[in-house]
């Protein structure tokens, strides 16, 4: 059965945080890009002053990638801001989520953080008002419209394969949006739940990462679930980086998890029964 089609799109509150960033020092956008790439993007680079407030999104809390986990922080919290972004809609909705994810330690969502990100709405308008994002939105654009016609064919498998994700596990989601930015790290996906709509973020189109990010939707629950006999079982999972044991062994063991569901769904070949696919693994 074939679904309706499936685009890459942007949302300019996350155009606006990298753009941000780019021009505060952000230096991961030339990463596995080409040359051609990389010298548009500098290009705006120093577009508008540095801002401190995108300066202090750089931590030293994961070395992989100093911007874990405040630049997909300010993605969320985008989420919770009125429609001109110039103010909070749902602050202690947002608290209480952050607070609550468990791939985020204690440490990096304590009282420093939320001093932080109380100048979010400030910065992030301040951006969005500049004459020069308002042009480079209009290439991010072209740029994604190119992404668009490269992708035609992955998107529509991506469209078939979430539908049967969906039907399988009694998703609540129904609808995605995959939001591509030419600044965001090629390594960074994040995803972001709102209501009934997922939203999947990148810095490149692959369809595994799409996957992936949508599949931790899905084990979540499933691993909240076990948790206690996760738990008792303190191991180490194969190829699951130390970053990921910092927010609790049950973090690591999902993202084990949903990389091996990850594999499966790239074979078409997904189980049926979630709870017991857990448990082979805890076994392994």
């Amino acid at each position: 059965m074939r679904h309706p089609d499936l685009h890459i799109t942007q949302i300019p509150a996350i155009s606006a945080i990298y753009f941000g960033l780019l021009n505060s020092g952000y230096d991961f956008y030339h990463l596995e890009r080409g040359e051609q790439h990389t010298a548009s993007v500098h290009h705006f680079s120093t577009a508008i002053k540095p801002l401190s407030f995108f300066r202090q999104a750089r931590q030293n809390t994961c070395e992989a990638y100093p911007y874990w986990p405040r630049a997909a922080l300010m993605e969320t919290a985008a989420f919770h801001l009125t429609s001109d972004c110039a103010d909070w809609n749902s602050r202690d909705a947002l608290y209480k989520h952050v607070m609550n994810a468990g791939n985020i330690s204690d440490d990096e969502r304590g009282a420093a953080f939320w001093s932080w990100l109380d100048q979010f709405p400030e910065a992030l308008k301040q951006v969005m008002d500049s004459p020069h994002f308002v042009h480079y939105l209009q290439w991010e654009r072209d740029w994604i419209a190119e992404q668009n016609i490269r992708y035609a064919n992955e998107l529509q498998q991506i469209a078939d394969l979430l539908h049967r994700s969906v039907d399988k596990y009694h998703s609540p989601v129904k609808n995605m949006q995959i939001v591509l930015n030419p600044i965001k790290c090629v390594y960074s996906a994040d995803y972001h739940l709102v209501d009934d709509h997922f939203v999947f973020s990148s810095g490149r189109f692959r369809m595994a990462s799409i996957v992936h990010e949508f599949l931790h939707h899905v084990a979540h629950p499933v691993v909240a679930v076990h948790r206690q006999e996760i738990l008792s079982n303190p191991i180490e999972y194969p190829e699951i980086e130390r970053s990921y044991y910092a927010a609790g062994q049950a973090n690591a063991f999902e993202e084990y998890m949903v990389r091996q569901l990850t594999q499966d769904a790239m074979k078409d070949c997904l189980p049926n029964d979630l709870h017991h696919y857990l448990q082979l693994l805890l076994k392994q």
